[in-house]
């Protein structure tokens, strides 16, 4: 396959943040496997914080990136390193959502806290003062550049990285006109049919995570993709396997338990998370400003219902309707 795609989401959760899915579109030589792509740019690309240095970013499963409250830097880094990549060089907060494509809708808008919100790049780049000095942003563009180089030695190619924000009144849209895992997957699949797009009549593999436990993805593709006949190549607790598109424009799409092991997944997972915590941020500084000493939140439970009943006189007040700010599920 000459073209990889890798979906995930971060976010699903949550009842604070929107939902967050990834993508990345990468360009392989023949004869490269797609599910092995760490091998050919081990060089470069580690999946280990531990492993990560001047001259190799960290391309991992979000969460083993980013935990206990630590990692951001590595997160931001590896996501601006591969923005990078894919040409784009945001400087700034409404740029980042601009060239993910994230800002393609106005729902953005509707929250409170983005109006009228900057911040320059990088945001927690740098902020450890005995940090490394690589990880800073005059170093992650070096860096990127050297990663150019490794990467056309290697035969593999960053096309592209895109993310979708959805805010919680049209989750709680779409939750209710089916389920949560049904709202997930018709997210990932309408992405999967942006990132496509990309890559006009080419071949491509799709890798995504499994989705809440899905098993069983055919009725789901048949809507998004309706003009193709799905072929069903495997469907296990393991693994979802389908085919449709014609011989030179075929498409695998499979769905995985683990499936952060690929490594287009992995940056697709920490794409997502970074874009998360960028539109948390303002969420957070909006109600510190309103509700003085309230301590942060990440928006998820049991913590966001304590955030929630602590700034309910001040939404009162501002009249912030729930639907704007609350995810019921």
């Amino acid at each position: 396959m000459p073209y990889v795609i890798g979906t995930d989401e971060a976010g699903y959760g949550p009842n604070l943040g929107p939902l967050c899915v990834g993508a990345t579109v990468w360009e392989i030589d023949e004869g490269i496997d797609a599910a092995a792509l760490y091998k050919p740019l081990k060089q470069c690309v580690t999946s280990s914080v531990d492993r990560a240095g001047k001259k190799r970013v960290v391309w991992a499963d979000s969460k083993a990136v980013y935990k206990n409250g630590c990692g951001k830097d590595h997160l931001e880094r590896g996501v601006l390193t591969a923005l990078s990549l894919a040409g784009h060089a945001p400087t700034g907060w409404s740029e980042l959502w601009n060239c993910l494509g994230a800002s393609s809708s106005d729902e953005s808008t509707q929250q409170p806290w983005h109006d009228g919100y900057s911040a320059m790049l990088p945001l927690w780049m740098g902020e450890e003062d005995d940090g490394p000095a690589w990880m800073s942003a005059e170093a992650t563009a070096e860096l990127a550049g050297g990663l150019n180089a490794s990467f056309a030695a290697a035969g593999v190619r960053l096309v592209g990285v895109l993310c979708r924000a959805v805010f919680p009144g049209p989750f709680n849209d779409m939750v209710a006109a089916s389920n949560k895992a049904d709202a997930l997957s018709r997210i990932t699949l309408a992405l999967v049919a942006d990132a496509l797009a990309m890559v006009p009549g080419q071949c491509v593999q799709v890798f995504c995570d499994k989705h809440g436990g899905r098993d069983y993805y055919l009725p789901l593709l048949q809507t998004q993709f309706c003009d193709d006949w799905i072929e069903v190549r495997q469907e296990s607790g393991q693994t979802s396997i389908y085919r449709f598109g014609g011989e030179s424009s075929r498409v695998d799409i499979g769905f995985y338990v683990g499936g952060e092991r690929f490594l287009p997944v992995a940056l697709a997972s920490m794409t997502a998370k970074y874009l998360r915590e960028t539109a948390m941020r303002p969420l957070n500084e909006f109600w510190l400003r309103h509700v003085p000493g309230i301590k942060p939140t990440a928006g998820y439970p049991t913590d966001s219902w304590r955030f929630k009943k602590q700034i309910a006189a001040a939404q009162r007040e501002l009249a912030i309707d729930d639907r704007i700010l609350w995810r019921e599920r």
